[in-house]
C-alpha cells in the first residue's frame, strides 16, 4: 500500500523543504518568502516522504470563487500526474478539504480516484475491531458476552470472514450465522463442533432467524437484501463493509456504520511531526498504516501493541450517545 495524504498548507513553513532549524537572516527569509509565492503562483504541490507513502501539500487555503477554480483545476491535474509518478493506491484526505465540495468533484471528475485508489474513511479497521466494538456495547449495557448470542450475517467465506466466526465463538454463548451460503457454512459449522464442541447454527430463514437478534454484525449484506429479513425492531446493527441508513419507521434500533479511536502517545507524535494528527480523524490515520495484507493475527496483535481503544462508535446521525444502548436493551 502507497498512502498519499493530501492537505492544505498550515504555514509558509512547510512549503520551504528544509529539515532541521532555519538559520534566520534577511537573505534567507527573502529568498524562503520567493518560495512559498513561486509555488503559490505556479501551483507548484510540495512532495514529502513518510513512512508508507507522501504527503502533498497544496500551497493554499483553497476557496470557492473564479480564481481559485482555475487553481484549483491546475493543482488537480499535478496531484493525477504525481498520483501515477509514485504508484499512490490509497489517499487521504484532510478534513478541511472534505468541506470544499468544488475542489472535491474536480478531484473525482479528474479520474484518479478509480476502483484502484481507495479514499480511506476509517472502515477498514472496522472489521479487526469487531469483538471490541460488541464488547464496548455490552459493557454499557451492563451485560456479559458468555450470556448472549451473537447474530453474523454474511454471504463472502473468505479467510477473514471465517477469523470472525471463529473469534466471536470463543466469546459467546451462541454465534448465530444467517448466510445464503448455506453449504458452506454449514461445513464450518461442522468443523467448529469438531474442535471443541462449541456451537454455531447456520440459517437463512428470513421470518424467523432475527426477529430476536439484540446485535447483528452485518458483514456484506446490502440494504436491500437486508430489508427482506425481519429484523427485532430494537436491534444493534454494526455495518461493516458499507454504511447502511435505515429509515423504515418500524425499526427502532440503532445502526453502527464507524467508530472514532484512539492510539499510543507515540503514534501521534508520528503524525504531529508530520502535521497530519488534526487534520482528519484517528481512525483514518492509523487505517492508513495498518498492513491488511497482513494475517489477521498479526493485525489484531498490531493493534494491541498500538494501544488502539474505541472511543465511541457513529451511526446514522453522528456520534452515538451511550442512553442510546440502553435504550434498546
Amino acid at each position: 500500500m502507497c498512502v498519499c495524504y493530501i492537505k492544505e498548507k498550515d504555514s509558509d513553513r512547510e512549503l520551504y523543504e528544509i529539515d532541521g532549524e532555519i538559520n534566520n537572516n534577511i537573505f534567507t527569509d527573502l529568498f524562503l518568502k520567493i518560495v512559498v509565492i513561486i509555488k503559490d503562483i505556479f501551483n507548484i504541490i510540495t512532495i514529502k516522504k513518510i513512512y508508507n507513502g507522501y504527503i502533498f501539500l497544496i500551497p493554499y487555503q483553497i476557496k470557492n470563487n473564479k480564481y481559485y477554480l482555475r487553481k484549483n483545476k491546475k493543482i488537480i491535474k499535478k496531484i493525477n500526474n504525481n498520483i501515477q509518478k509514485f504508484k499512490i493506491d490509497t489517499i487521504v484526505l484532510a478534513d478541511d478539504i472534505k468541506k470544499k465540495e468544488n475542489f472535491i468533484n474536480l478531484l473525482i471528475n479528474e479520474n484518479f480516484v478509480s476502483n484502484k485508489i481507495k479514499i480511506l474513511n476509517g472502515k477498514g479497521i472496522f472489521p479487526y475491531l469487531l469483538l471490541e466494538t460488541v464488547m464496548y456495547i455490552l459493557k454499557i449495557q451492563n451485560k456479559r458476552s458468555e450470556l448472549e448470542d451473537i447474530y453474523i450475517l454474511i454471504d463472502n467465506n473468505n479467510e477473514l470472514c471465517l477469523n470472525y466466526i471463529y473469534m466471536f465463538s470463543k466469546n459467546f454463548k451462541m454465534v448465530n450465522v444467517v448466510t445464503s451460503n448455506i453449504n458452506k457454512y454449514k461445513k464450518l459449522e461442522e468443523k467448529i463442533f469438531n474442535e471443541d464442541e462449541t456451537v454455531i447454527t447456520v440459517t437463512n430463514n428470513r421470518k424467523k432467524s432475527l426477529k430476536r437478534a439484540k446485535i447483528i454484525i452485518n458483514i456484506d449484506f446490502e440494504a436491500e437484501k437486508l430489508k427482506k429479513y425481519n429484523i427485532n425492531r430494537k436491534a444493534i446493527i454494526i455495518n461493516v463493509e458499507k454504511d447502511i441508513f435505515n429509515n423504515s419507521n418500524i425499526f427502532d434500533g440503532i445502526n453502527i456504520n464507524n467508530l472514532d479511536i484512539n492510539i499510543s502517545q507515540e503514534l501521534k507524535n508520528f503524525f504531529d511531526e508530520y502535521n497530519l494528527l488534526n487534520k482528519t480523524s484517528l481512525t483514518i490515520l492509523y487505517e492508513s498504516i495498518l498492513n491488511k495484507k497482513d494475517s489477521f493475527e498479526n493485525i489484531k496483535e498490531r493493534i494491541k501493541k498500538d494501544e488502539v481503544s474505541i472511543i465511541r462508535l457513529i451511526g446514522n446521525n453522528g456520534t452515538i450517545d451511550e442512553k442510546e444502548y440502553l435504550r434498546v436493551i
